[in-house]
């Protein structure tokens, strides 16, 4: 299971079980949607084991 992570100033203010899918895309679109709901200016995505996924910094240079 993926878990969106909201960071506000590298630290996390609010941690998000994405459930619903296993496609990143879809995931990182949702944590795009959550960041100015929760105050927070980042995201992170990580996995069961918190290990990092992708960040905000990529998913952005990855869709360009």
């Amino acid at each position: 299971m993926l878990k969106i992570r909201m960071l506000k100033d590298r630290h996390v203010v609010e941690t998000i079980d994405a459930k619903w899918t296993i496609d990143i895309a879809q995931v990182a679109a949702e944590a795009d949607r959550l960041t100015p709901q929760h105050g927070a200016d980042d995201w992170a995505i990580v996995n069961e084991a918190d290990a990092l996924i992708l960040t905000k910094s990529r998913w952005n240079t990855m869709k360009r």
